[in-house]
């Protein structure tokens, strides 16, 4: 494969983090299946901030999903295309206390958080791993 040679020094604009980011997506492209890599790398925004290469998700889930999971492939990948990379931040583009329920009883106003909805979802999804594994296990007896 190819390697595209980019210093960090060249990273000033937009465009260089598209172009970086888009070599780096066909070596993760390889190593991850195709429902994986449209799910969660086709919708990533490059930018550089400073001295940082930052991934920007669509939400907080996803931006958690990609640090636990897929970190390392990306900096591996993005390392393999720039060299002189050194930091990776991968984070959501929302705000991440923004309300987005407001409950009103006409006396108390209570605001929920995009961070206590994750936590929830988070805690869902632990709950389903946990069945999903039950259920397999019970399926191979």
């Amino acid at each position: 494969m190819n390697q595209t040679v980019i210093s960090m020094t060249d990273l000033q604009t937009s465009l260089d983090a598209r172009v970086i980011w888009a070599e780096a997506l066909m070596i993760i492209k390889e190593k991850v299946s195709q429902p994986s890599y449209q799910t969660w790398f086709c919708s990533i925004h490059p930018t550089v901030e400073e001295n940082t290469f930052v991934l920007e998700t669509s939400s907080a889930f996803a931006a958690e999903w990609l640090r636990n999971r897929y970190f390392h492939l990306i900096t591996d990948a993005l390392v393999e295309v720039v060299e002189e990379i050194r930091y990776v931040e991968i984070r959501s583009m929302l705000v991440e206390d923004i309300p987005l329920a407001v409950a009103n009883d006409g006396i108390h106003l209570e605001t929920q958080s995009q961070k206590s909805i994750y936590t929830r979802l988070r805690q869902m999804e632990e709950k389903l791993d946990t069945i999903l594994f039950l259920l397999q296990r019970e399926k191979m007896s």
